[in-house]
């Protein structure tokens, strides 16, 4: 009988196994609230597929995104400040953020984001950010865009951040998934962020903060997120299918961007979603997690 492990978040052993999904067991904490898999291990990320023709054909909506989290996370990060893009994928935030005056650069263990940074002429080191050479308290901020879920050991990661980060320097999480949000509650396992082996970990607000604060990283800001069209397409019995397709819409309706024209789609993107994440926001039930945090 499978017996779920202490939380790997606040190492309490109040634990208990949801359910079987996509061959992993889904646990929860009773203590902070976290959510993770228990299964054969992360998704190998280093030789997966390059998706540099698909951001090259995607360039806008996802810089327009990239724009829009560099404006959350600017405010805190003193002017020209260094930066280090933590799974920075396509590089896309690490290039705004040096257009806009910082020393910003990214790392990534998947080996197509050495085609990304030779594309767009930025400095993106591919390997373990154990690896990358980076001294102690070298950076002003450490910014982690839809990173943390796909680790297997998020506090550990998180100390080995930490410590490149100045006194003072900044935390960045934008965004994970939020087990407190309403597309978690609503849907339970047909939640599409419930996407072992590439999701390993699902955030409450106590456990997002318990991470930051274990590594001396002291919580500014917590809030959530939208829901995006891929919840209405869930609740209209869509399922997971064409999540791809689905993501490329929420970049596009969170960014600003032109929406599609026609039909469903045109009338989600201009009405209901936007509605709903302004809802949601509200009442701290969106779908993901943005924290600030400093270190002490």
């Amino acid at each position: 009988m499978f017996q779920p492990p202490p939380c790997l978040i606040c190492r309490s052993t109040r634990t208990a196994r949801l359910f079987s999904h996509q061959g992993y067991e889904i646990c929860r904490c009773r203590g902070c609230g976290h959510h993770w898999a228990v299964g054969d291990g992360p998704k190998d990320y280093r030789r997966e597929p390059s998706r540099l023709e698909f951001y090259k054909a995607q360039e806008a909506p996802h810089r327009a995104l990239m724009r829009k989290n560099l404006r959350l996370v600017a405010p805190w990060i003193r002017s020209g400040g260094k930066i280090l893009d933590f799974g920075c994928g396509s590089g896309f935030f690490t290039l705004e953020a040096r257009l806009a005056g910082f020393d910003s650069q990214g790392v990534d263990l998947a080996e197509w984001v050495t085609d990304a940074a030779a594309h767009w002429q930025i400095p993106l080191h591919v390997g373990r950010i154990e690896h990358a050479g980076h001294a102690p308290e070298s950076f002003d901020a450490v910014v982690a865009i839809v990173s943390m879920e796909h680790l297997p050991d998020p506090l550990a990661m998180t100390g080995t951040l930490a410590r490149l980060i100045r006194p003072g320097g900044v935390f960045a999480v934008l965004s994970v998934p939020h087990v407190g949000g309403l597309p978690w509650k609503l849907l339970g396992e047909r939640w599409w962020d419930l996407d072992p082996p590439m999701h390993l970990q699902w955030f409450s607000r106590r456990s997002i903060r318990s991470l930051c604060e274990q590594n001396g990283l002291r919580v500014r800001k917590v809030r959530t997120t939208g829901v995006g069209y891929a919840f209405f397409a869930t609740l209209a019995g869509r399922g997971r299918q064409g999540r791809s397709a689905l993501d490329d819409l929420q970049y596009e309706v969170n960014s600003g961007e032109s929406a599609p024209q026609g039909g469903l789609r045109t009338l989600l993107s201009r009405a209901a979603v936007p509605f709903a994440n302004s809802l949601l926001n509200l009442t701290r039930l969106g779908n993901n997690l943005t924290v600030i945090a400093v270190k002490e």
